[in-house]
């Protein structure tokens, strides 16, 4: 019998019964794309929420009509309420493109009926829910025509419930239905009035007119249903109605307009028309200070809330700016969530090891994506990191880790134990000014992209200064702001010269041999690429971080092949301005996907298997508590032999790659206890709120292989839950039944 192994050691107490039947020929994964010479198949993505009540960069925060408070958790990809008084009442979303799913989004709003409507930055696209989070409709997706967006930043509800959208990267205001018919546009970028540069937050006032924060022009523009201008006010500044960076604006019912002055720190209050009555905060982490707060919202009874988005908390004030109450912490520190990953590498035995950055730590991973441990904090004493954006891996399995704002190089055993400690700030052999990269050869010397000193550095594993080339310019030879370096089979070193937007290749010891790439969006062509890895067969892959996506070309510098698409996005498979790369052998391919929070890996070929990981809690926040792959073939599996999930599972996220035949395919989900189900980017079924029943949904899905992904929360005593899915008039005989019993 098949023996299903968690990668937990923690004790278990749940029994899991799973029979998986498969209709004959409809199960089996193969590859996509066959004759890529590269990994290109999504095997698993590595993303986790904090544990509910922390945040991770709240950017956006509204208030219903009956007083509940919804936040844009922004870097967890997810909303959370509570009530005036900090109480957890729910929390919906995850990380993903899929409709339910966002992409760092910035906003929220909440409409007069309750609906709730979600800026969705990363995707391009506004969501609409029902206040319990329930899936309604969405629109937009990348692009600059009507109806399209580029960054999404800022929406509104309108008395009349129709929406407002800021479309930063677009400079533009858009005007929709509730169910985001388009009705108008106006704007475009520049300074005039009723241009904007970078448009954020905005808001609507009870007679229709809109305030707008134009936040790369320091000002509010104040603007009549139709667009034209009726007030501006603000200029650059620090001082009373100046701004820096102003970010959002609400409007309370007396006709009070509170402007989020974010990077001054501070909330100001002014008149209708814009004259300046007073201002709270100032800089820091006391009662009634901020760190670049990024959003307000003004509830029923006049008091005030704001999203205090360095500190990761909620404060709570009086309409004139007393302090009333906060809550929240960080989420940083409770288990694999990511804010801003920049580097990575892979061990000998398969593990892998992540460069938090912003989170001051280094995260390592067994080779199936399940959390070991991490080490480190901010600081600047040995075993601490600053920024930390490198990290490599050497033969001995030792882990070297480039601590960037410390300037300095720390060297690991594979658990983290300090070994040794050198370099230091300057432009001398040895010295560093903010290094992005490392690397190391076959005979264990390191390679150092010191990136604001523009050149490449090389030391012995102890820190003796071996040697260095490179200066700024762009002649061959020369860098601009360097921050990737690899070192390929034949032991030459291939540089990502970020900003000459190229890849440059030299000898072990900096005699330039040839280089390969001009910035653009096209085949080849790059745009600021910050990673960079060689595989052992040769293969130089690019992390183009502006162009979101991986490039692949021969060790010549012949284009291969590419993954991702413009503008980037949630989905799975595509990214937000990656930054690393790291490939083992050309069978696994680690993309650091740095603005989506999250590692994705891939493979030659989709796995035929369920990935499963198992949550102590019923929003699937925090670290999961197993991680395990049940195996799947054409025909009856059925691993009655198995091993219990992790004790105290309560709910479980389930996805795999299934091969379809073209035409209409039936869905039935059935059983006690709530899900969600998923093909490829469609919602299908939302039974999450649901203790029992049955749902089913009928689609047209190509040829070929579809992401189908469920998640599943225990709600009775004896939980259960059967999915199957046929051809239309075809009886439903694949499915899969699930039976936990204490």
């Amino acid at each position: 019998m098949m023996r299903i192994r968690f990668s937990s050691h923690l004790p278990t107490a749940l029994m899991l019964i799973l029979i998986l039947l498969l209709l004959v020929g409809a199960g089996s994964a193969g590859r996509v794309s066959a004759q890529s010479p590269f990994p290109d198949q999504l095997l698993f993505v590595i993303t986790a929420q904090s544990d509910i009540g922390r945040f991770n960069f709240p950017c956006g925060i509204a208030v219903s009509p009956d007083g509940l408070v919804y936040v844009m958790d922004s870097y967890n990809h997810r909303v959370q309420v509570f009530r005036p008084d900090g109480g957890f009442v729910r929390t919906w979303g995850s990380s993903g493109g899929a409709q339910g799913q966002f992409s760092a989004p910035y906003m929220l709003d909440i409409a007069g009926d309750g609906t709730v409507y979600v800026a969705d930055t990363g995707n391009h696209r506004v969501q609409r829910f029902s206040p319990a989070g329930r899936y309604l409709g969405g629109w937009g997706k990348w692009g600059t025509g009507k109806g399209t967006f580029k960054h999404p930043s800022g929406i509104a509800a309108a008395p009349d419930g129709t929406i407002y959208v800021s479309d930063a990267g677009n400079c533009l205001i858009q005007h929709f239905s509730a169910d985001g018919k388009f009705l108008g546009q106006w704007g475009g970028c520049g300074s005039s009035p009723g241009q904007f540069r970078f448009p954020q937050g905005l808001t609507v006032a009870p007679d229709g007119s809109l305030y707008v924060v134009d936040r790369d022009n320091s000002r509010v523009q104040h603007l009549a249903p139709d667009g034209s201008v009726l007030h501006i006010w603000g200029t650059l500044g620090k001082d009373a109605g100046q701004f820096d960076h102003p970010y959002d604006i609400a409007i309370a019912g007396d006709g009070t307009v509170y402007v989020v002055d974010t990077w001054n720190h501070r909330i100001q209050r002014f008149t209708a028309d814009g004259q300046f009555i007073g201002q709270w905060g100032g800089e820091g982490s006391e009662d009634g200070r901020f760190r670049y707060p990024r959003s307000i919202a003004v509830a029923p009874d006049g008091t005030l809330f704001v999203a205090d988005r360095d500190n990761h908390r909620i404060q709570h004030f009086t309409a004139d700016g007393q302090f009333l109450n906060a809550w929240g912490v960080s989420g940083a520190g409770t288990g694999p969530n990511f804010r801003y990953p920049r580097g990575m590498a892979v061990a000998p035995d398969g593990s892998f090891y992540v460069a938090d950055t912003e989170q001051h730590r280094i995260q390592h991973f067994a080779a199936d994506g399940s959390f070991i441990e991490e080490w480190g904090t901010w600081g600047d004493e040995p075993g601490r990191f600053r920024f930390p954006r490198g990290v490599a891996v050497a033969g001995d399995g030792t882990v070297f880790v480039l601590d960037t704002d410390n300037n300095r190089v720390q060297h690991f055993s594979a658990h983290g134990v300090l070994l040794g400690v050198w370099g230091a700030a300057g432009s001398g052999p040895g010295q560093f000014n903010r290094p992005g990269g490392i690397a190391i050869a076959p005979d264990g010397r390191l390679y150092i992209a010191d990136t604001y000193n523009h050149r490449i550095q090389y030391f012995q594993p102890d820190g003796t200064f071996l040697g260095s080339w490179g200066k700024e310019g762009s002649a061959a030879g020369e860098f601009n702001l360097p921050f990737g370096v690899a070192v390929g089979p034949d032991s030459n070193i291939y540089v990502a010269d970020t900003e000459n937007h190229r890849v440059q290749c030299f000898t072990p010891t900096g005699q330039f041999l040839r280089t390969w790439g001009q910035w653009g969006g096209k085949s080849g062509q790059m745009a600021s690429p910050y990673g960079i890895a060689v595989s052992s067969h040769g293969l130089v892959y690019v992390a183009d971080h502006d162009n979101h996506r991986v490039l692949v070309f021969s060790s010549a510098g012949d284009f291969l092949g590419s993954l991702g698409r413009p503008g980037g996005g949630g989905d799975y498979g595509f990214f937000r301005y990656p930054q690393a790369v790291a490939v083992r052998d050309d069978s696994r391919l680690y993309v650091v996907d740095t603005y989506n929070q999250r590692i994705q890996v891939f493979g030659n070929a989709h796995e035929p298997a369920w990935r499963v990981e198992f949550y102590p809690n019923e929003w699937l926040a925090g670290r999961a508590i197993g991680v395990t792959s049940v195996p799947q073939e054409d025909g009856l599996v059925l691993p009655a032999d198995t091993e219990i999930p992790p004790s105290g599972t309560l709910a479980s996220r389930w996805y795999r790659y299934v091969t379809f035949e073209k035409g209409i395919q039936v869905f039935l989900l059935e059983g006690a206890g709530g899900a969600r189900l998923w093909v490829d980017n469609l919602l299908l079924i939302d039974s999450w709120e649901s203790r029992a029943g049955a749902f089913w949904r009928a689609i047209p899905l190509s040829a070929g292989e579809h992401l189908v992904r469920l998640d599943y929360i225990q709600r009775t005593e004896t939980p259960s839950l059967r999915l199957r899915w046929a051809p239309a008039n075809t009886r439903p005989t694949v499915f899969f039944p699930l039976l936990w019993k204490r």
